[in-house]
């Protein structure tokens, strides 16, 4: 016992001794105040001009008048295997890589057929958890490919010959023959409209008797689960709708935490909530905007304001039916072009920033100085206009308006939506049409009526909208003219029926060698300025506009390659 004593006294001392020594550290309200704390979570505010009901619009029937910002509300929530970068570059996402000739995922074989492989990257899953497999990639296939359901698709799955999934993360297309397009399957913005589908939550929708209501699922809007790097949170349709952080996502965590997206139907509200900080990077807009609206925001603003060269904006005739029927005649398509003065649209609408457009291919465009000595230019040429209606058997009447042999007034239908620059480019053409004789009635389509795919293919007259680059050619096949035993669905909005441009348009989707098929673009190009398919205007122009607490956001290519890097100060 004593010896026990003994021992344990010292190290009483020596405890005691420690407890009434003074305290290195102080216990202040200050330094308690100074204990590190949690980072305040990261939010921004995005603005969209437009008010939608579903996330998930490109692959569906009735999304097929997708306005600006809801395309890229759906690159937030969803992913594909792969997306085009800033420099307009396919990238991989969901999967490790992008197939090529380069990496082996890409076979081209002797006898024409052609292969290609793609890998899951490991880990992926959909937001509710579920891991993604290459079984969700051949269920997307089977409904792509399912003409019951109202979805949008185009010829290029005609070309698919086999798909196959030889392990849980490997994915694995036989093509009957060469094609261009093969690395951009469920790529954003690719060959396949829709990007992939979870198995586990559409299975059912695919049977019989659930065929008709697959569009109107709330998959679509409050239920959707995706692969990308935001989930959908809160939504009250109308107003507002959350997104929050995907932890899940396969390239990380995104570094900002919510994203309240708010919908500003009204540009000019849209302005003053930017010019208040009220709204931090407004998504969609550009195509929207008025470039006066634009430039006095970049006067006025704290944030930056870019201008950037976009699709090409056109009158597209309804050829199924043209109303009147002279519509259908390429030579009065010719003379409207050349009754139209686009120079002085140029200079009227974007301070000579941007130039009249001869070809559907953008200077910017790497095929431009290789196709742009094949359009066909037409001149502005009122007089010759005037002559070349005459010679179509219409006379001039007492108001100088031509008339038919049955003395009906020669009258064309001209309609847009509601976005600015469409307006302005419909009536400025108008002004222009009617001095040289033309009758024009613009009409103004609702929202409703620009989603309304019937609508859309049967309307008299022409269309006034903007479309894309060497990727619009597939717009121009016979097989993707929107009939109403398809349902009204396909790409071909003006129902363009000619055989020879398919062969044309079928041979450049099989030409691998680059210049054999810029020659082959060049040949498309001739064809379609010569018979005015559809009648060209202007290169557009796009303003992307970025506040100043974002970080990492790109303001060229597609402003959402790399949304999982979006940062604030």
């Amino acid at each position: 016992m004593r010896r026990s004593i003994r021992v344990l006294t010292p190290m009483l001392v020596l405890l005691i001794l420690v407890g009434c020594a003074p305290s290195s550290r102080s216990t202040s309200a200050s330094d308690a105040a100074s204990v590190a704390q949690p980072a305040a979570p990261k939010r921004i505010t995005v603005g969209v001009q437009t008010d939608f009901n579903s996330v998930v619009t490109r692959m569906l029937r009735s999304g097929a008048g997708t306005r600006p910002g809801v395309t890229e509300i759906e690159q937030l929530v969803n992913a594909g295997l792969s997306q085009l970068d800033n420099n307009n570059a396919l990238a991989p996402v969901v999967a490790e890589a992008v197939p090529s000739t380069a990496n082996g995922l890409w076979k081209v074989f002797p006898d024409g057929r052609m292969e290609t492989t793609w890998r899951i990257r490991e880990g992926a899953v959909w937001q509710d958890g579920v891991p993604f497999t290459s079984d969700d990639l051949l269920f997307s296939i089977t409904a792509a490919q399912d003409a019951e359901l109202p979805l949008l698709r185009n010829s290029g799955l005609t070309l698919l010959e086999r798909a196959s999934a030889p392990d849980a993360r490997t994915f694995v297309i036989e093509w009957k023959q060469p094609f261009i397009e093969a690395d951009t399957i469920f790529a954003a913005n690719g060959m396949v409209q829709h990007l992939p589908l979870p198995k586990h939550l559409l299975e059912g929708a695919l049977s019989g008797e659930n065929k008709a209501a697959y569009e109107t699922l709330p998959y679509w809007s409050t239920e959707f689960i995706g692969l990308g790097p935001y989930r959908l949170g809160e939504w009250t349709l109308g107003q507002s709708l959350t997104l929050r952080a995907n932890d899940r996502f396969v390239l990380g965590r995104p570094k900002i935490d919510t994203i309240e997206v708010r919908a500003f139907p009204d540009p000019n509200v849209l302005q003053a909530a930017m010019l208040s900080e009220a709204v931090d990077l407004p998504l969609g807009t550009g195509r929207s905007t008025s470039f006066d609206l634009a430039q006095d925001l970049e006067a006025r603003w704290s944030g930056k304001v870019y201008f950037l060269p976009a699709n090409v904006l056109a009158f597209w005739p309804q050829l199924l039916s043209p109303t009147p029927a002279v519509v259908g005649d390429a030579r009065f398509r010719r003379a409207l072009v050349m009754a139209t003065n686009r120079e002085e649209m140029v200079n009227a609408f974007y301070a000579g920033n941007t130039s009249v457009a001869d070809t559907f291919i953008g200077p910017a465009e790497p095929q431009y100085a290789n196709v742009k000595g094949s359009a066909v230019r037409y001149a502005y040429d009122p007089r010759a206009a005037a002559e070349a209606i005459e010679a179509l058997g219409f006379t001039k009447g007492s108001d100088g308006m031509f008339r038919d042999a049955a003395g009906q007034p020669l009258n064309v239908q001209l309609h847009s939506g509601p976005t600015d620059i469409l307006m302005k480019t419909k009536l400025s053409a108008a002004s222009h049409w009617q001095q040289v004789g033309v009758t024009v009635t613009p009409v103004n389509d609702s929202d409703a009526q620009r989603s309304d795919v019937k609508y859309r293919a049967t309307m008299p007259g022409f269309d006034t909208a903007r479309f894309g680059t060497v990727t619009a050619i597939r717009n121009f096949k016979s097989s993707e003219v929107r009939l109403p035993e398809r349902g009204y669905v396909g790409l071909n909005t003006s129902g363009y029926i000619n055989s020879d441009l398919d062969a044309l348009i079928d041979r450049y989707y099989v030409t691998i060698p680059l210049a054999e098929r810029n020659q082959v673009v060049g040949q498309i190009v001739h064809h379609l300025s010569d018979q005015v398919v559809p009648l060209l205007m202007f290169h557009d122009l796009t303003a992307v506009a970025i506040g100043q607490r974002m970080r990492n956001v790109s303001w060229q290519g597609n402003q959402l390659w790399n949304a999982v890097g979006w940062d604030v100060l």
